[in-house]
């Protein structure tokens, strides 16, 4: 039976990334939703926005040997970058991804390298 490890990587790195650059991002989440802004005006707030650009690690596992990397770039709605998971005594997968962020919610493809084959997954 083979076991993927790739979605427990991500969803570890999702809940416990380490920010590995040196910018400080806070966010401030409103009590209740926003209902002026609409879709024109959201769009052009985005496309004004400056680029961000950081990374993050995660180094997990009992010997605390599996990493997963990821480095992002948000440059209005559009999203790239580089991602890759080394998970101890496995083959590594190194690639870049691109997509788009909507709703705080990034949707991209993640085209990556295994054992010298090329794949891709939707993250």
């Amino acid at each position: 039976m083979t076991i993927n490890l790739l979605p427990l990587v991500l969803l570890s790195a999702c809940l416990t990334f380490i920010s590995c650059g040196n910018n400080a991002v806070t966010s401030s989440v409103p009590d209740s939703p926003r209902t002026d802004i609409t879709t024109p005006e959201l769009d052009t707030a985005l496309s004004n926005a400056p680029v961000l650009s950081t990374c993050y690690q995660l180094v997990t596992g009992s010997r605390e040997k599996d990493t997963a990397f990821i480095r992002l770039t948000v440059d209005g709605t559009d999203v790239t970058g580089t991602f890759s998971t080394s998970i101890y005594e496995k083959d590594t997968r190194k690639g870049t991804y691109a997509g788009t962020m909507r709703d705080s919610i990034v949707r991209a493809v993640w085209s990556f390298t295994q054992e010298g084959i090329k794949d891709s997954l939707p993250i």
